[in-house]
């Protein structure tokens, strides 16, 4: 009987983990996979090359950079389109978030996610 108790105390505690993960979702919007590899810019520093993995209206996730802190703000340029502000939102596991200071259009973020899906 002990031995039921402590799987259901087990269970009850997974699924409250994972409600939890999806109780803490930061994101917002349609969000495309994309493999495009833009330009990025800090104040007075030279432009980087960056690999951004996944876009939205609102924001996007790249591959880490260490001198951009959290509530950084920087330039971005894809190819083909105007230079765009964001700043760093959040960074793990050797990515970080980062969001337009002026979301997307529709228009610009389906003609990325139709040229750069992945």
């Amino acid at each position: 009987m002990n031995y039921y108790k402590y799987l259901l105390a087990i269970l009850i505690y997974a699924m409250v983990r994972v409600s939890s993960l999806f109780m803490t979702e930061r994101r917002t919007g349609d969000r495309a996979r994309i493999n495009v590899t833009s330009e990025i810019r800090a104040a007075n520093c030279a432009w980087e090359k960056a690999t951004l993995e996944d876009l939205s209206c609102n924001g996007f996730r790249m591959g880490w950079k260490p001198r951009y802190p959290v509530d950084s703000e920087f330039s971005i340029r894809f190819p083909g389109l105007e230079l765009l502000r964001a700043r760093v939102c959040w960074h793990n596991d050797m990515r970080i978030g980062c969001e337009f200071a002026k979301p997307l259009t529709d228009f610009v973020f389906d003609h990325i996610a139709a040229k750069y899906q992945n």
